[in-house]
């Protein structure tokens, strides 16, 4: 750690306040601090314990602190290696929490012994206890800040994230609560006094639960981890000094500023959502998970609508998944957690874990910073580079009032301002649409950490919701219907553009029919025709959006007359292995890779995990993930486990002219186990040995059941000759259940009219005159086109060569 610190020029710097909010531009002396890295570790005293339901139901379990609980073999386990306190995790006398989804956090108990324990011993040993559903360590969690090195050149995140168009819209309500789980905050800092939620329920410094939450004077906040020396909650959320290796104890205070540091006063900064306010919840340093988690439900109790969270590290945690779940789906109270600042794509938690939205880190440029984690679990991303926002002065290291720093620790308070921004505007909205909002921001590139918020596209929701059509009739006009949400705008048109088997697109216009709700006509198409479609509206200002929001570049795909309509060049029901590899060189997963044949099917409790049978009606085999003993307890039996797994499809042949179809049934599932909703599933698709693998289908979405999917490949490809396919599924670790099937795999087209194989010249007659077509087709005298190569293949391989000319000759011969 260098000590040449810079110190901070505290000129102070006034504005009007139409000038501050729309221009605002600050320029510091730059801090110099080094990252921290990120450790792994856990309590030495502590573990956590969850009771099974049925040993629950069956015993008197403790409500109280106390030596015992109630179960004789784990009391005994506990006891033998020096037990001092078992404690439920949640005061369950709570009248907030009466009748709601606890996420089962009321068996969930803190074990404390008298000495460091063998923490992965003790672990092991109660999990082999039938009453015991999970035990885990109490892990500890670390801040993910990345300061800054040298002077900056500002590049003001407002102007990146539109902050000024959407205060134009709304700057935030003070009925919307921001909670910072950090390290405390200043709370007499003059661009933050203003703006901290003060409990209403309770009366300051009187020494009574007014309120009866369960915590005495808890006015501003609550501090749940005390200090290094007497870790003992209290309602002190300053911060305490001399404990973080690099000085950045007010690390809570930056964060809170981003969020809703107080705007137009003329000093300072400001934060997103200025007319919120900011609930401070101390968590550091002792940032245990029990810690972690009885903020989380203080902070859902007390009616958080927003929870920022820029800590992290360490392993997945069933009690802390809980808790968020608890927040998130119970109190609706939204969690957006830092990715970390490893620059690494491997998953950082709790912003890897179920509803968490994580953030990612973005420079001036839009540019990924190095530090900032990726991957396709990062839900989107803000600007976290050189970010200016208060801090401490109090801080015996620098004593400043601002400074700039680097990290997904501030990229992740930017969101939840913008969240807060939100929630003013759309406060009848549910969570999910209020993520929606925020993930929905700008593509910046490949960037690998979803897009990069707008405040102000997120307060001005300008979009189409559209359910695509998956097939019509034929030679009927083909109805699509959209609702179009425009709040303050003025629509000027809205069009459906559509092309019929790849041809250019054309566009018809959509009417209005009923407020927001509007109709256009396809014209009418014959059987076998594929129809590409995307719909666009367009204000005034010439703003646009489009449905599906990567249109022109995708669109929405339909069959006229269904997938009967079509003709199979391949029609693979999976009875035979008909050369299809399964595994690659490249995979890696050390079980549950790929077989073929009839599938025993596993299950976790009731719940089906991989499939007991095929697809295919009457039929018996298909491609599966693994075969799992045949029997009623193969809980999570060769599931894919350490890394993915690979079914490739043999190299497949088309004529020219040909647009293929793929479809197929998959089975997938990730929503099992400690770890749910984490790994992926991908289908790709190429042309050629040496041609690029093209994705098709990716997800992390689980469906215990076969799904059919569908896809134009002229889409996403030109070239169709030497066709291959391959269905990746992919254990990225964490304990989750990942199990895969595929079945009835065809290719179709649609483009070309229906053919008699062997009728070259389409005559209705097989005859030494179709003979001599396909030699002059073989002999490039005089090439075929369409569906004459079509029905030139008389033996559908793929190929018009000589083995068709056997073929045909055979057949005249003896006909």
């Amino acid at each position: 750690m260098q000590n040449n610190w810079t110190t901070f020029n505290k000129r102070r710097v006034f504005m009007s306040p139409k000038l501050w909010i729309y221009a605002i531009t600050l320029i510091f002396s730059a801090l110099s601090l080094s990252a921290q890295p990120n450790k792994i570790a856990y309590h030495p005293q502590k573990v956590f314990i969850k009771i099974s339901q049925t040993a629950a139901r069956a015993t008197s379990l403790p409500l109280n602190a106390t030596s015992a609980i109630n179960i004789p073999n784990v009391d005994r386990i506990l006891s033998r290696n020096g037990l001092v306190e078992v404690r439920p995790l949640y005061d369950l006398s709570n009248s907030n929490r009466a009748g709601q989804n606890l996420y089962g956090l009321d068996r969930v108990f803190v074990v404390e012994f008298e000495q460091p324990i063998d923490v992965n011993s003790i672990v092991g040993q109660l999990s082999n206890e039938i009453e015991i559903e999970y035990t885990e360590p109490v892990y500890h969690r670390e801040l993910v800040y990345q300061p800054n090195d040298s002077l900056l050149d500002v590049s003001w995140h407002h102007t990146n994230i539109q902050s000024e168009a959407a205060w134009d819209v709304t700057t935030g309500s003070d009925s919307v609560l921001i909670a910072i789980l950090d390290t405390g905050v200043d709370t007499d800092h003059p661009d933050l006094i203003d703006n901290f939620y003060l409990n209403p329920g309770e009366i300051p410094d009187n020494g009574i639960d007014d309120d009866l939450n369960g915590y005495v004077d808890d006015t501003l906040g609550w501090d749940f981890s005390g200090t290094e020396s007497n870790p003992t909650p209290d309602n002190n959320v300053n911060h305490d000094w001399n404990w973080h290796p690099y000085h950045a104890e007010d690390h809570g205070t930056h964060c809170a500023g981003i969020a809703a540091g107080v705007g137009d006063n003329e000093i300072g900064i400001v934060g997103v959502a200025f007319h919120s306010k900011i609930m401070p919840i101390k968590i550091f340093p002792n940032s245990y998970d029990d810690v972690i988690t009885a903020a989380m439900m203080y902070v859902a109790d007390n009616g958080a609508d927003i929870m920022s969270c820029s800590w992290g590290g360490g392993p997945n945690s069933s009690t802390l998944n809980s808790a968020i779940l608890y927040a998130r789906d119970t109190k609706n109270c939204l969690v957006i957690a830092a990715a970390g600042n490893d620059g690494s794509s491997s998953i950082f938690y709790p912003a890897g874990s179920p509803g968490v939205l994580s953030v990612g880190a973005t420079t001036g440029s839009d540019a990924r910073a190095s530090f900032s984690n990726y991957g396709n679990w990062v839900d989107l991303c803000a600007p976290g580079a050189g970010i200016w926002s208060t801090t401490d002065p109090a801080n015996p290291f620098h004593s400043d009032l601002y400074q700039a720093w680097d990290g997904t620790s501030m990229a992740c308070p930017m969101v939840a301002g913008v969240a807060a921004l939100v929630r003013s505007q759309f406060p009848n909205l549910s969570i999910d649409e209020q993520e929606a909002l925020l993930i929905d921001g700008d593509d910046v590139g490949n960037i690998q950490m979803g897009k990069r918020i707008n405040a102000f596209k997120a307060v001005t929701p300008f979009r189409i919701t559209h359910i695509p059509l998956t097939e019509s009739e034929a030679n009927l006009p083909i109805s699509v219907e959209a609702d179009v949400l425009a709040p303050g705008l003025n629509l000027e048109l809205i069009r459906i553009y559509y092309s019929i088997d790849s041809a250019p697109f054309e566009f018809v216009e959509m009417s209005e029919t009923t407020t927001d709700h509007w109709v256009g006509t396809i014209p009418l198409q014959e059987a076998g025709t594929v129809v590409q479609y995307y719909l666009m509206a367009s204000d005034s200002t010439q703003f646009t959006v489009f449905s599906p929001p990567g249109a022109p570049a995708v669109t929405y795909m339909f069959l006229v007359g269904g997938i009967n309509s079509f003709l199979a060049l391949i029609n693979d029901n999976v009875e035979t292995n008909l050369d299809w590899m399964l595994g690659v060189p490249e995979d890696n997963a050390s079980s549950g890779t790929w077989e073929w044949g009839d599938p025993n099917g596993t299950w976790q409790n009731s719940t089906p995990v991989q499939p007991e049978d095929d697809h295919t009606l009457n039929g018996e085999n298909c491609f599966f993930t693994g075969q799992a003993p045949a029997s009623s307890t193969n809980n999570g039996a060769a599931d894919v486990d350490g890394g993915r797994t690979t079914l490739r499809s043999p190299f497949w042949n088309f004529p020219t002219g040909v647009m293929p179809i793929l479809t197929y049934y998959r089975w997938y599932t990730n929503a099992e186990g400690l770890s749910p909703g984490f790994d992926y599933w991908r289908v790709q698709v190429r042309s050629g040995a040496e041609g690029s693998w093209i994705t098709l289908e990716e997800t992390t979405e689980s469906e215990s059941a076969w799904v059919a999917r569908t896809f134009y490949l002229p889409q996403y490809m030109s070239e169709f000759s030497n066709l291959q396919i391959q269905f990746i599924a992919e254990d990225l670790g964490g304990g989750s259940l990942v199990e895969a099937a595929v079945d009835d795999i065809k290719i179709l087209t649609g483009n070309l009219d229906f053919y008699t194989p062997g009728d070259v010249n389409y005559d209705t007659l097989i005859n030494i005159q179709d003979i001599v077509l396909i030699v002059n087709h073989i002999m490039e005298i005089s090439p075929l086109t369409g569906n004459a190569v079509l029905a030139a293949d008389y033996n559908q391989d793929g190929y018009v060569n000589v083995q068709d000319l056997v073929s045909l000759v055979n057949l005249i011969v003896s006909g």
